[in-house]
């Protein structure tokens, strides 16, 4: 099926680029749908699953439509199809992001289908971001792309000028894929189907001004940071499963300006299925912080630098005194929940320069956690060819101790570089 779609993608981005070059046409086909494709061709050093594969060649075919509003309508539809290790065993991956129909009705806007939802005001890491699901493995330059939409039906009453309120039904389940290491030998890891996940609802007030922009928020649906569930231990083995649990989110964030700096906020307290931290295989209630400020410092130039805090309530160390047979299940629970400490202290950092009229973009994005150690390091560049060709190259190295949450991924540490054409 994505070999498929690669090819219907293809077909479809010359469809329209004939039809855009017809002599008299007043108005293209491409121009009346909207419509923008790009072709990519990389290699990434190392995958995100962990195998022994090195060099991973990637081709991949991205379409976005966005037809002109036809009887007050609008729709809008991204995709892509993709192969990663090209040259020896390829993976064929495809994926509808959006596909969704929107309209507004006096006061209310409508909008119901697949989306790519991000809740938040902070600088990529984002407490309340609880509508979105990410698989960070798969092999793109741009983290963006590594959001999957889900099936959503938003309605937003627009109560006043800059306030609206924003009700989310949220019936879709899509498991996050995440790049966790082998666990040991004899140990199965899968995905469990979480209960419930029809029930999924999300409120926002948010308002937006010219000096102070600020929202409330509450998200009751399935956390997308899984628990680890022991199914089954034998002579044969261990069979552990990702659980994705349910859990409630009170969230809140700001943005504002001071003396040229752009001052932004942004809390979450997630309330969990284990409140008084007695189940140590179920993560427990916690508040992410992030706080954070940016600036241009010069033409070109800008940089934004964040505090972030995790703080773990009714912390109990886990691998304390356990068991050395269950200490591995109990080190990796307390890692994929981030609750190694009860208090966790970090920081992100990313400076960004644009140069030659733009044509040559360099960004450097820089997270580290002081506590549990670990760090993720991003640098990337992007040079505008011509009008519709760039190259980008980068890099992701992650380091710190073993069992630390960056760590852990130390061995898909990868270079990167890709051509892309857009059309």
């Amino acid at each position: 099926m994505p070999r498929t779609t690669i090819g219907f993608l293809l077909s479809l981005s010359l469809l329209f680029n004939q039809a855009s070059r017809a002599e008299g046409a007043s108005e293209s086909l491409s121009e009346v749908l909207g419509t923008t494709f790009s072709a990519r061709t990389g290699a990434w050093g190392e995958d995100k699953r962990f195998t022994s594969d090195e060099g991973i060649g990637v081709t991949s075919a991205w379409l976005t439509l966005r037809p002109k509003e036809v009887a007050g309508l609008r729709f809008s539809l991204e995709g892509y199809g993709m192969a990663e290790n090209v040259t020896r065993k390829p993976r064929f991956l495809g994926d509808l992001r959006e596909g969704f129909v929107e309209t507004s009705i006096g006061a209310f806007d409508i909008r119901a289908g697949r989306q790519v939802l991000v809740w938040g005001r902070a600088d990529k890491l984002n407490p309340t971001d609880n509508l979105s699901v990410k698989d960070y493995r798969l092999l793109t330059t741009d983290d963006e792309e590594q959001r999957l939409g889900l099936t959503t039906l938003s309605a937003a009453w627009n109560l006043s000028e800059g306030s609206r309120l924003v009700l989310i039904w949220q019936p879709e389940w899509r498991a996050p894929g995440l790049p966790i290491p082998p666990l040991g030998q004899g140990i199965t890891l899968s995905n469990l189907q979480p209960s419930g996940a029809s029930r999924q609802w999300a409120l926002k007030y948010d308002r937006s001004s010219s000096s102070f922009d600020f929202s409330l928020s509450f998200f009751d649906g399935i956390s997308r940071t899984p628990d680890l569930e022991l199914m089954s231990a034998g002579p044969s083995g261990v069979d552990l499963e990702l659980a994705f649990r349910r859990v409630q989110v009170i969230g809140a964030d700001f943005a504002s300006t001071l003396d040229g700096w752009g001052i932004r906020g942004e809390t979450a307290y997630m309330i969990t299925q284990d409140p008084s931290g007695s189940n140590p295989l179920i993560q427990n209630a916690g508040v992410f912080t992030v706080l954070g400020a940016e600036r241009s410092l010069t033409e070109g130039l800008s940089i934004s630098a964040q505090y972030l805090n995790r703080w773990v309530d009714d912390f109990r160390d886990i691998t304390q005194g356990a068991d050395p047979t269950n200490r591995p299940l109990l080190v990796s629970q307390a890692i994929n929940t981030q609750q190694q400490v009860r208090m966790n202290h970090g920081f992100s950092l990313r400076p960004a320069l644009k140069m030659m009229n733009e044509t040559l973009e360099m960004e450097l994005a820089w997270v580290g956690w002081l506590t549990t150690g670990g760090q993720l390091l991003r640098p990337k560049i992007t040079y505008a060819i011509t009008d519709h060709f760039k190259a980008i190259a980068g890099a992701e190295f992650y380091s710190g101790p073993s069992e630390s949450f960056f760590g852990r991924l130390r061995d898909v540490s990868s270079a990167f570089a890709e051509i892309r054409a857009t059309f």
